[in-house]
Protein backbone atom coordinates (compact mmCIF):
# COMPACT_ATOMS: atom_id res chain seq x y z
CA UNK A 1 0.00 0.00 0.00
CA UNK A 2 1.23 3.62 -1.12
CA UNK A 3 1.85 6.08 2.32
CA UNK A 4 2.19 8.97 -0.07
CA UNK A 5 -1.60 9.09 -1.37
CA UNK A 6 -4.28 9.26 0.60
CA UNK A 7 -7.90 8.99 -0.48
CA UNK A 8 -10.39 11.44 1.12
CA UNK A 9 -14.00 12.51 0.55
CA UNK A 10 -15.93 15.26 3.16
CA UNK A 11 -18.06 14.34 5.60
CA UNK A 12 -21.57 14.52 5.58
CA UNK A 13 -25.15 15.40 7.74
CA UNK A 14 -26.09 12.00 7.56
CA UNK A 15 -24.90 10.54 10.79
CA UNK A 16 -25.92 7.17 13.00
CA UNK A 17 -24.35 6.79 16.40
CA UNK A 18 -20.79 7.59 17.58
CA UNK A 19 -17.90 5.28 15.86
CA UNK A 20 -15.46 5.01 13.50
CA UNK A 21 -16.49 6.94 9.90
CA UNK A 22 -18.02 4.21 8.45
CA UNK A 23 -19.94 3.69 11.41
CA UNK A 24 -20.83 7.50 12.13
CA UNK A 25 -21.84 8.22 8.50
CA UNK A 26 -24.90 6.86 7.04
CA UNK A 27 -24.53 8.38 3.28
CA UNK A 28 -24.50 6.59 0.54
CA UNK A 29 -21.55 7.93 -1.04
CA UNK A 30 -19.13 7.97 2.05
CA UNK A 31 -20.31 3.99 2.33
CA UNK A 32 -19.04 3.68 -0.76
CA UNK A 33 -16.27 5.49 -1.07
CA UNK A 34 -14.80 3.90 2.31
CA UNK A 35 -15.81 0.06 0.97
CA UNK A 36 -13.93 0.68 -2.11
CA UNK A 37 -10.96 2.13 -0.37
CA UNK A 38 -11.02 -0.73 2.22
CA UNK A 39 -11.63 -3.18 -1.07
CA UNK A 40 -8.14 -1.91 -2.54
CA UNK A 41 -6.22 -1.68 0.15
CA UNK A 42 -5.63 1.93 0.18
CA UNK A 43 -5.20 4.66 2.70
CA UNK A 44 -8.23 6.59 2.83
CA UNK A 45 -9.85 8.96 5.45
CA UNK A 46 -13.00 11.73 5.89
CA UNK A 47 -12.56 15.50 6.11
CA UNK A 48 -14.64 16.73 8.92
CA UNK A 49 -15.55 20.28 8.80
CA UNK A 50 -15.62 19.70 12.68
CA UNK A 51 -12.55 17.42 13.56
CA UNK A 52 -10.64 18.05 10.42
CA UNK A 53 -8.77 14.72 8.73
CA UNK A 54 -10.46 11.53 10.77
CA UNK A 55 -8.88 8.55 9.64
CA UNK A 56 -11.05 5.15 9.97
CA UNK A 57 -9.08 3.77 13.16
CA UNK A 58 -10.39 6.86 14.90
CA UNK A 59 -13.89 7.46 16.67
CA UNK A 60 -16.09 10.32 16.81
CA UNK A 61 -19.64 11.27 18.35
CA UNK A 62 -21.99 13.02 15.83
CA UNK A 63 -21.92 16.30 15.17
CA UNK A 64 -23.37 19.49 13.03
CA UNK A 65 -20.90 21.20 11.75
CA UNK A 66 -20.34 22.27 7.82
CA UNK A 67 -18.15 24.53 5.65
CA UNK A 68 -20.06 26.88 3.39
CA UNK A 69 -18.32 28.59 0.67
CA UNK A 70 -19.31 31.67 -0.80
CA UNK A 71 -17.79 34.95 -2.06
CA UNK A 72 -14.24 33.54 -2.02
CA UNK A 73 -14.68 32.92 1.92
CA UNK A 74 -14.87 29.61 3.45
CA UNK A 75 -17.38 29.83 6.57
CA UNK A 76 -18.19 27.85 9.44
CA UNK A 77 -22.00 26.80 10.51
CA UNK A 78 -23.22 24.39 13.24
CA UNK A 79 -26.74 23.73 13.90
CA UNK A 80 -27.97 25.45 17.15
CA UNK A 81 -31.95 24.98 18.11
CA UNK A 82 -32.59 23.07 14.51
CA UNK A 83 -31.10 26.25 12.85
CA UNK A 84 -27.76 26.67 11.35
CA UNK A 85 -25.95 29.25 12.44
CA UNK A 86 -22.99 31.14 11.78
CA UNK A 87 -19.73 30.55 13.93
CA UNK A 88 -18.65 33.65 15.30
CA UNK A 89 -15.02 32.36 15.54
CA UNK A 90 -15.31 30.56 11.90
CA UNK A 91 -11.76 32.51 10.38
CA UNK A 92 -10.29 31.15 13.83
CA UNK A 93 -11.67 27.47 12.91
CA UNK A 94 -10.61 27.07 9.16
CA UNK A 95 -7.23 28.67 10.22
CA UNK A 96 -6.79 25.45 12.68
CA UNK A 97 -9.06 23.08 10.36
CA UNK A 98 -6.04 23.93 7.80
CA UNK A 99 -3.03 23.77 10.38
CA UNK A 100 -3.99 20.25 11.48
CA UNK A 101 -5.08 19.13 8.50
CA UNK A 102 -1.64 20.29 6.84
CA UNK A 103 0.09 18.82 10.16
CA UNK A 104 -1.19 15.21 10.48
CA UNK A 105 -0.72 15.05 6.21
CA UNK A 106 2.98 15.31 7.12
CA UNK A 107 2.96 13.20 9.98
CA UNK A 108 1.30 10.33 7.49
CA UNK A 109 4.03 11.37 4.56
CA UNK A 110 0.89 12.19 2.51
CA UNK A 111 2.11 14.16 -1.21
CA UNK A 112 -0.91 13.43 -2.37
CA UNK A 113 -4.61 13.19 -2.19
CA UNK A 114 -7.06 11.95 -4.42
CA UNK A 115 -10.45 13.90 -3.13
CA UNK A 116 -13.55 11.64 -4.42
CA UNK A 117 -16.04 14.42 -4.32
CA UNK A 118 -19.09 12.30 -5.43
CA UNK A 119 -20.87 15.01 -8.17
CA UNK A 120 -20.30 18.72 -9.25
CA UNK A 121 -17.22 19.65 -7.26
CA UNK A 122 -18.23 23.21 -6.87
CA UNK A 123 -21.19 22.00 -4.11
CA UNK A 124 -18.41 21.82 -1.64
CA UNK A 125 -15.73 23.69 -2.78
CA UNK A 126 -15.54 24.79 1.25
CA UNK A 127 -13.65 21.66 1.96
CA UNK A 128 -11.97 21.08 -1.00
CA UNK A 129 -10.36 24.79 -0.57
CA UNK A 130 -9.23 23.59 3.16
CA UNK A 131 -7.47 20.66 1.48
CA UNK A 132 -6.26 23.13 -0.79
CA UNK A 133 -5.02 25.39 1.36
CA UNK A 134 -3.09 22.88 3.70
CA UNK A 135 -1.48 20.39 0.85
CA UNK A 136 -0.75 23.00 -1.48
CA UNK A 137 -0.04 25.16 0.63
CA UNK A 138 -2.45 27.87 -1.47
CA UNK A 139 -2.83 31.32 -0.34
CA UNK A 140 -4.20 33.01 -3.27
CA UNK A 141 -7.71 34.38 -3.23
CA UNK A 142 -10.34 32.16 -4.86
CA UNK A 143 -13.27 33.90 -5.67
CA UNK A 144 -15.56 31.49 -7.60
CA UNK A 145 -15.81 27.71 -6.85
CA UNK A 146 -14.24 27.44 -10.45
CA UNK A 147 -11.44 28.94 -9.50
CA UNK A 148 -10.59 26.44 -6.32
CA UNK A 149 -11.01 23.59 -8.87
CA UNK A 150 -8.51 25.39 -11.99
CA UNK A 151 -6.40 26.11 -9.12
CA UNK A 152 -6.33 22.52 -7.54
CA UNK A 153 -5.97 21.26 -10.96
CA UNK A 154 -2.56 23.09 -11.78
CA UNK A 155 -1.48 21.57 -9.19
CA UNK A 156 -0.10 17.80 -8.76
CA UNK A 157 -1.10 17.18 -5.01
CA UNK A 158 -4.54 16.56 -5.43
CA UNK A 159 -6.48 15.09 -8.03
CA UNK A 160 -10.52 15.42 -8.04
CA UNK A 161 -12.50 12.51 -8.65
CA UNK A 162 -16.15 13.62 -9.68
CA UNK A 163 -17.57 10.05 -9.73
CA UNK A 164 -17.42 6.46 -9.03
CA UNK A 165 -16.02 5.50 -12.30
CA UNK A 166 -13.36 8.35 -11.84
CA UNK A 167 -12.76 7.26 -8.29
CA UNK A 168 -12.30 3.03 -9.21
CA UNK A 169 -9.53 4.25 -12.23
CA UNK A 170 -7.46 5.89 -9.72
CA UNK A 171 -7.76 2.82 -7.03
CA UNK A 172 -6.79 0.93 -9.55
CA UNK A 173 -3.75 3.00 -10.36
CA UNK A 174 -2.26 2.80 -6.87
CA UNK A 175 -2.78 -1.14 -6.57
Amino acid sequence: MRKDILFVTHCSGDKNGAGEPLTLYTSERIQRFGEMCVSAGVSWAIVSAKHGLFLPTEQHNPYDTKLKFSHGQVSVYEKVNERECLLPSSEAHINWLVRGLRSRLEKLGVRRVVYYVGGAPQRICGYLLVVHRALDRCQRSHYRPDDVVACIRRTSAIYIANGLAELEAKLKQVE
